[in-house]
């Protein structure tokens, strides 16, 4: 009998959430909180955006959309499960920012968007990199968790084949924000960056072709 009791009594321990995990829950909603915040006030979004952590596990990063209807960032805890650093989870709300803010606030822009996903699909990418670094976020985060998390979309009318994506938000940064990719770049260590340059090799190669050629039309072009 007493074993019993003893077995009932550790059953009810193991469903009855400790302090540690309530204090964890907590510690990942304000985390999720103030890099949303910093996001909008860096940018001067003037739009009421909350943040909300939700334990459900929904690893399709499209799920995310549910909550957008009230201006409602839900973070699934199966997504924030990918991320490692404040940067990957800057990525994922400065997406959902501008969309929110900039495209779904405006029925116009809804219906654009309807007509030609796959277009807004690579703005949002490219508002995204602009909202990290306003917000002093390393902008390549963008990259590693779109390589960890997105699947390879090939035949698809609504998004673009993942690696198209990844260069082109490096073909952006690469332009736009160059001081992310010099020597001491600390992203050079992480595999996952290391990853998106293998698997790039043959694009990036195509990219610096089409920057060199350019660089030159214009050199002639002053030239004249």
């Amino acid at each position: 009998m007493k074993k019993i009791i003893i077995s009932i009594l550790l059953i009810m321990l193991s469903i009855i959430p400790t302090n540690a995990e309530i204090v964890t829950e907590h510690e990942i909603q304000t985390k999720i909180d103030q890099i949303g915040t910093n996001i909008l006030n860096c940018n001067k979004v003037q739009t009421h955006i909350v943040f909300t952590y939700n334990k459900k596990t929904r690893r399709n990063v499209y799920k995310m959309i549910h909550g957008i209807k009230k201006n409602q960032i839900i973070m699934y805890d199966g997504i924030y499960q990918y991320t490692e650093t404040d940067d990957e989870i800057a990525a994922i709300l400065s997406r959902q920012i501008y969309f929110i803010s900039k495209i779904y606030s405006k029925f116009d822009n809804r219906m654009n968007v309807a007509k030609n996903p796959r277009f807004y699909e690579r703005i949002i990418d490219k508002k995204a990199v602009d909202y990290m670094v306003n917000a002093n976020y390393n902008p390549l985060a963008l990259i590693t968790y779109l390589n960890k998390t997105y699947p390879e979309y090939k035949y698809s009318l609504r998004h673009n084949r993942t690696a198209n994506r990844l260069v082109s938000i490096y073909e952006y940064i690469l332009l736009k924000y160059p001081q992310y990719l010099k020597d001491d770049n600390p992203y050079l260590d992480n595999p996952y960056y290391q990853n998106f340059l293998l698997n790039t090799v043959f694009e990036r190669g195509l990219l610096r072709v089409k920057l060199n050629r350019n660089d030159n039309e214009n050199e002639e072009f002053e030239n004249e």
